[in-house]
């Protein structure tokens, strides 16, 4: 009798990549890669690549505890995960890290951004709005461990610096701001006043690349020097900064190993995440075919090697809530510091919410 291509490892939920209708989905190890295999009534057939490394996968799975639950739930059982979210009392895991979008709009036109955002989409949130979305927080949470403000570009929100003070009196645990660094770089005065929200407050700056190909490439244009100037500020302010890397197979892949040995030479202490984020996008061409790239060991940082992930808005992996991706991390300060593998979406297997793939 012939045997399958693949060994069946385990059935899990999952989405039809075109209509989002709720499907099974098989979990099937072909040589070292990892694919659901998903069925659709109506689109049928669908194989999706969700990991290149088995073994890693499966012990991923041995690594598991019980999920911590919010102080309450805010949305009843009615359909099933994942259209009940809210969260539902079906959620196996609390808001470990939770993002609050103050404004649609941006200062730059990414061709990879996942949620079209641009100079052309001026909707910013009210400040009473962001006090409903903290105070909800806050309510689930009691004492929430990370807030992340972010956007749109956070930075360019009329009312910014009256956001970042609203979530200063709420019993925030640690306080960061995603950004571009571009409003950072331009105005030193701007710059000057995030110092004045430490401490348990931390930029999680994209930075893709020490060269012009790659930016070009993912944000529009060559911030080269916008990056540069962002960091000599931190620098200047000793400002604890996350390095946040998008990745590109075949463009900026090689770069791992260096963008490590940069970080861990800045001045400021901080954790140095690179998420190899998707590189899916409405605008230049990024198909949904395109893959993230492995982060191959480093000659010369103590680097691990990190699945790729999934089209942005498309995932199909396991999905914890409310998590950062899959990355790498160095500590800067300690050179020769290893980087810590980490468990699917960043953090460890350990932290993982409830299991399901999409």
């Amino acid at each position: 009798m012939p045997d399958r291509p693949y060994v069946f490892y385990e059935l899990t939920n999952s989405l039809c990549g075109i209509c989002h209708r709720k499907v099974e989905a098989k979990v099937a190890i072909e040589g070292d890669n990892v694919y659901l295999r998903k069925w659709c009534p109506e689109h049928r057939f669908q194989k999706v690549l969700i990991s290149t490394d088995a073994e890693y996968y499966k012990l991923c799975r041995q690594t598991l505890k019980p999920g911590q639950m919010p102080l309450r739930f805010n949305t009843p059982i009615a359909h099933g995960c994942p259209f009940d979210c809210g969260l539902c009392p079906d959620h196996e895991q609390h808001s470990c890290l939770a993002l609050i979008e103050i404004t649609d709009q941006c200062n730059l036109t990414c061709p990879i951004c996942y949620s079209d955002s641009s100079p052309h989409r001026p909707t910013h949130r009210s400040l009473e709005q962001i006090e409903f979305m903290l105070d909800a927080l806050v309510r689930n949470e009691g004492k929430p461990d990370v807030v992340q403000i972010s956007g749109g570009e956070p930075t360019i929100h009329p009312r910014f610096f009256d956001v970042l003070d609203l979530a200063k009196t709420k019993p925030i645990k640690h306080l960061m701001l995603n950004t571009n660094g571009v409003k950072i770089a331009r105005d030193p005065e701007f710059a000057r006043r995030l110092a004045g929200y430490l401490p348990n407050f931390e930029l999680y700056l994209q930075f893709d690349s020490l060269r012009p190909g790659p930016l070009l490439a993912l944000r529009g244009q060559d911030l080269t020097d916008v990056r540069r100037k962002a960091i000599e500020r931190l620098n200047e302010l000793n400002l604890s900064t996350t390095l946040v890397v998008t990745l590109k197979k075949g463009l900026n892949d090689d770069e791992i190993g260096e963008i490590l040995d940069f970080a861990v030479k800045q001045r400021w202490r901080a954790r140095r995440h690179l998420p190899a984020s998707a590189v899916r996008g409405t605008r230049g061409g990024f198909r949904s075919s395109d893959r993230s790239a492995h982060a191959r060991r480093s000659p010369t940082a103590n680097s691990q090697a990190v699945e790729p992930l999934p089209p942005a808005g498309h995932c199909s992996g396991p999905l914890p809530p409310g998590l950062p991706g899959d990355g790498i991390c160095a500590e800067a300060g300690r050179t020769g510091h290893p980087a810590h593998r980490r468990g699917p979406r960043g953090f460890p297997a350990a932290r993982r919410g409830k299991h399901n793939h999409v």
